[in-house]
């Protein structure tokens, strides 16, 4: 299927979205700060990045406009408990928002879909 890339710095959310994800046959990496993220890009080279806004070594907005300063096209899906801090997605330039707590059905759901734009 596809290679997900999951920026979340709580490893009990990380390994929650690797294992179903990976029971749905997605190749998945987790990293955990901004400065893994970016050298996991690099390495992993994910078709897609599933992004926590409040990372505890930064913020992932601002890690979402670093990305696009280099890549354009790979489709990044902000996620947050507060629904507040995702009100505002697009001027990171995120594809789409997911809500903590999610139906793990709802993120499956958006991958397809922007995986099918690409």
């Amino acid at each position: 299927m596809a290679k997900v890339l999951i920026i979340e710095d709580t490893s009990e959310v990380a390994e929650m979205i690797h294992f179903v994800l990976t029971a749905h046959s997605h190749e998945i990496e987790i990293a955990y700060s901004t400065q893994e993220a970016f050298q996991k890009i690099i390495a992993f080279a994910p078709d897609i990045l599933v992004l926590d806004v409040w990372l505890g070594s930064g913020n992932g907005k601002d890690l979402c406009k670093e990305i696009r300063k280099f890549n354009k096209k790979i489709p990044i899906i902000l996620m947050s408990a507060n629904a507040a801090l995702l009100h505002d997605y697009e001027i990171c330039e995120a594809n789409d928002i997911l809500e903590k707590p999610f139906d793990i059905s709802v993120l499956l759901d958006k991958i397809n879909k922007l995986l099918i734009k690409l």
